[in-house]
């Protein structure tokens, strides 16, 4: 077969086009950092790097709830820790209360004491995060979970629902303690019937310190529970954030550029271009740049 001068251009001019397409590639993959562009280029790689980056998504956002979780959980116990404080002072009021000695001015001061304890209580049990009521149940947005009513009566309007947060594929945590649940310990009951009996006599008051006593014990256990939550949403945490280590090396081990790499490849493969479009001017004895038009 006869080698025409046509022929001779046309392959060194394909040739030229190659070289620059692997030169553009490379320039691409060093200002990108990206081995692929599109899902042709390498199906298998874009597709795991796909699957990848949709996990660290994922746990991005278990991360997100865990952080929103922690924050109400730590709330809701420093609101609990306040309680507990409350119930100290009760105690303590409680045997002072016992003492005979006690004067029925001196008991009255200290049924106001307790009447003030009780009024914080309500407060704190009213206490909202972000918006939200701690401890309405679900019933987060009602104006307040706790009223008192103009004879002292104290109304839960909550409900004893959980609050549920999703911080792994197969794992929720309960995040909320209901007003319900403090009701359940009898609280304002016992706190109430002290009032009374602070009033009427040390030998009442001695009738209800086992109930104080039992109170503390009660309160503790919800301040246990929120602790065991704690814990659970920071080795969730610690999880998601070693999974979400792996993965972004796996990733970044599939679609990253050697960069050190690929600019040794660009200056070597410039070089060659260059060489070869000075090659092509000199035999065809034309400017390179009609070629290229």
């Amino acid at each position: 077969m006869r080698i025409t001068q046509a022929m001779i251009s046309k392959n060194l001019i394909e040739g030229l086009r190659n070289n620059r397409d692997r030169l553009n590639e490379t320039q691409r993959k060093i200002s990108t950092g990206k081995k692929h562009a599109k899902l042709s280029d390498d199906p298998e790689s874009f597709s795991k790097a796909k699957r990848l980056s949709k996990q660290i998504n994922q746990n991005n956002q278990y991360l997100k709830n865990v952080t929103k979780a922690n924050a109400w959980v730590m709330t809701t116990r420093n609101a609990v820790e306040n309680l507990s404080s409350n119930i100290s002072q009760l105690r303590e009021i409680s045997l002072q209360g016992a003492s005979d000695d006690l004067t029925p001015t001196g008991r009255q001061a200290l049924s106001d004491q307790i009447q003030y304890i009780i009024d914080d209580t309500v407060d704190i049990l009213n206490q909202s995060y972000l918006g939200k009521k701690l401890f309405a149940g679900t019933k987060t947005k009602v104006e307040s979970p706790f009223s008192v009513g103009n004879d002292g009566s104290i109304t839960y309007n909550g409900n004893s629902a959980n609050i549920n947060n999703k911080i792994s594929d197969n794992l929720s945590i309960s995040i909320n303690i209901s007003g319900q649940e403090v009701l359940d310990t009898n609280i304002f009951t016992i706190a109430s019937n002290l009032k009374t009996a602070m009033v009427a006599g040390s030998s009442d008051v001695k009738a209800d310190l086992s109930d104080v006593e039992s109170l503390k014990d009660k309160i503790n256990q919800i301040s246990t529970s929120l602790g065991h939550r704690e814990n659970q949403i920071y080795l969730s945490q610690n999880r998601l954030d070693t999974a979400n280590m792996n993965l972004s090396s796996l990733l970044s081990d599939t679609e990253d550029v050697d960069l050190a790499e690929a600019i040794t490849a660009y200056n070597s493969q410039e070089i060659a271009y260059r060489a070869a479009m000075q090659t092509a001017a000199d035999v065809l004895k034309l400017n390179i740049m009609d070629y290229l038009r």
